[in-house]
């Protein structure tokens, strides 16, 4: 949205060629703002703390092909 203002406060001319990109990216901002809010609220507030399953020690433990590449270490 700041390149599609800054060339139209300019007069521009050359833009127009390429203003569609900047305009479906700015239109694409909104959803993937919520999606990753959601992302976040869901790492924040969720039962599961970790991200990667093999960073819990209690997991590797059990974990057989986890456990032969602790030796990787």
């Amino acid at each position: 949205m700041f390149f599609i203002c800054a060339t139209t406060l300019a007069w521009g001319g050359w833009q127009m060629a390429f203003r569609r990109v900047p305009e479906a990216i700015s239109a694409v901002v909104p959803v993937i703002g919520v999606i990753a809010l959601a992302i976040l609220l869901s790492i924040a507030f969720g039962n599961n703390h970790t991200i990667f399953h093999w960073t819990d020690t209690e997991h590797v433990k059990h974990d057989a092909i986890l456990n032969f590449k602790r030796i990787f270490k």
